[in-house]
């Protein structure tokens, strides 16, 4: 390390003593850029603002106020140092990428309150998103796997490519298939995240295990956020993907979050006022119906009152 280092001390000499070429710099870039200084590639006007920024630290730390000027060619120098090591960083980030490595692009598509939105993907998958949802994925699947990133929910129809796994990440699930049709419904305030296959086969992995649950046709995995339990059942798996079509079903949900469905339906606020109605269980569907319909339907079957001031429900016992 010692015989590597000499050189090094020899560039940094001549820097103080303001002789290094254009030479020695490059030759302290490339060193520098051995180091580890981070992925992120700077800008042209980046590095411009980082070297101000330096050069105006380093004469605040030289040039204390009523100091002797004496300090000053240490402060030149000082500053022709982080220059040069901010020219490493930079030639570090320009030039570190092995050839042919490209950035990865990413497309993202959102869905606001009450809407939803069908996309078709490069190689030629459909997703149906529902609403208050977000998916991201690369605009180019040219690697081994072609991978998409959701906060919500969607329905997945994927086309068959064997040497291509599909790969859903929703918070704590993994889902990957070669080709099918599932849902995955991944809400980040709901108290669990589940995925329905309505055909073919997928591979599931939840939370911090490593094991895979492979799931078919009408079968459904939950994962409970809170305590990281994983359960599966069969279920009709046309009830829990209904929503594309505008119908939505509740089988024995507790009201807060029969609530939170209906404010990323409807676009609207809803409050319980009364702690003891959150839990209080309900069944019912809905398709195409307005808001107050809907609140007059829970109303009579929930056993309490509500009111609509625009946009915001209050709902009491």
């Amino acid at each position: 390390m010692k015989d590597e280092q000499d050189p090094i001390n020899e560039l940094y000499r001549k820097i103080l003593q303001g002789a290094a070429g254009t030479g020695d710099k490059e030759m302290l870039a490339r060193w520098m850029a051995r180091l580890d200084v981070g992925g992120e590639e700077v800008s042209d006007e980046e590095l411009a603002i980082e070297q101000q920024a330096s050069q105006q630290a380093l004469h605040a730390r030289f040039f204390p106020p009523k100091k002797h000027v004496r300090f000053k060619y240490v402060w030149l120098a000082a500053a022709s140092i982080a220059m040069v090591i901010f020219s490493a960083i930079f030639f570090y980030n320009k030039h570190s990428k092995a050839p042919g490595v490209q950035d990865i692009v990413y497309a993202e598509n959102s869905t606001a309150s009450g809407e939803r939105k069908i996309i078709t993907l490069e190689d030629g998958s459909r997703i149906s998103m529902n609403s208050a949802s977000h998916i991201r994925y690369t605009a180019s699947f040219t690697g081994k796997s072609r991978e998409v990133y959701l906060e919500g929910q969607a329905y997945f129809e994927v086309s068959h490519d064997k040497d291509h796994p599909f790969i859903v990440h929703a918070g704590k699930l993994a889902v990957e298939v070669l080709g099918t049709a599932f849902d995955v419904r991944n809400y980040q305030d709901d108290a669990d995240a589940a995925v329905t296959v309505t055909t073919g086969k997928i591979a599931v992995k939840a939370g911090a295990s490593s094991d895979h649950y492979v799931l078919t046709r009408g079968q459904q995995l939950t994962y409970d956020r809170q305590t990281g339990s994983v359960s599966h059942e069969t279920v009709g798996p046309a009830e829990y993907v209904a929503w594309q079509q505008g119908a939505f079903v509740f089988r024995e949900k507790e009201l807060r979050e029969v609530c939170r469905q209906l404010e990323r339906i409807y676009g609207v606020t809803i409050h319980i006022k009364t702690p003891a109605l959150e839990k209080k269980t309900l069944n019912f569907r809905i398709k195409g119906e307005n808001i107050s319909h809907v609140m007059e339907m829970l109303a009579a079957s929930g056993g309490f009152q509500y009111s609509i001031k625009e946009r915001v429900i209050t709902l009491w016992k």
